[in-house]
Parts: structure tokens; C-alpha cells; sequence
């Protein structure tokens, strides 16, 4: 998924928080190369992990790091409760 889909899907996001957010750390999406470009390849987990950020951020008033943190903490305590069916691991 590219920066712009991700800013689309995002309401309130701007270009400019989103790449302060690639820089410090708090998302790490894959790099693509494209002839002598590089470009960011978000991924579903990062727009997850952007949208409950964003939301503490935007709604809450939450510093950054916080947000990123327990969104961070609420997606991988989502992924625990996921169902298993019977025969997988």
C-alpha cells in the first residue's frame, strides 16, 4: 500500500506526520525500489497500527510515542485471541 493510500484511508492524516512517523520508527513499512527511487510499501498491520495511533493522537490527545506504544500492545493482544481451527498449530 502506498503513502497516499494510506493518508486516504487515514482521515486527518497528513503527508507530513505520516513520514515524521517512517522516520522516527513507530512504522516500518518495506521498502520498494523503483528505477533509482526508493518508496515506502505499507503493509495492513502498519495502516492497523497507524489508524488506533492516529486515533489517540487526533482524539485523545496523546503524545506519540504513547499512541504508537499501546496501539502497538492492543494489535499484538488482538493477534493472541485469534481463534485457532481444530488441527492447526
Amino acid at each position: 500500500m502506498t503513502t497516499g493510500e494510506v493518508i486516504d484511508q487515514v482521515p486527518g492524516l497528513t503527508l507530513d506526520k505520516l513520514t515524521y512517523y517512517v522516520r522516527a520508527g513507530y512504522v516500518t513499512p518495506k521498502r520498494i525500489k523503483r528505477k533509482t527511487l526508493l518508496f515506502n510499501d505499507f503493509s495492513e498491520t502498519d495502516l492497523l497500527l497507524i489508524r488506533h495511533a492516529w486515533h489517540y493522537i487526533s482524539e485523545q490527545n496523546m503524545r506519540v510515542r504513547s499512541a504508537f506504544e499501546l496501539a502497538h500492545k492492543e494489535l499484538s493482544e488482538a493477534q493472541l485471541r485469534i481463534p485457532f481451527k481444530e488441527g492447526e498449530p
